[in-house]
């Protein structure tokens, strides 16, 4: 577990906000060809929970680019008009 404790300073209210962040890191098994993998794709000094977490992000992204192409492509879609709005 990493703990990160910081007091943040606001000059202008004086007040002191005390924030602490609390990760709980955990492991998890992987082949060798999975680890393999994960190093071609990472990037010079990128952990491997940086490029698990580039990974996510991208299919995140790439699943909601599908599903709204779906809906484009296969329903009926209204635009909105900003400026009218």
């Amino acid at each position: 577990m990493w703990i990160h404790n910081t007091d943040l300073h606001f000059n202008h209210i004086n007040h002191i906000i005390n924030v602490t962040i609390i990760i709980v890191m955990t492991s998890i098994t992987v082949s060798n060809e999975v680890k393999q993998e994960l190093k071609k794709i990472g990037h010079k000094g990128e952990s491997y929970n940086d490029i698990l977490n580039r990974l996510i992000t991208y299919y995140c992204t790439k699943k909601l680019d599908l599903e709204l192409n779906d809906i484009l492509e296969n329903e009926e879609f209204t635009p909105l008009i900003l400026d009218k709005i």
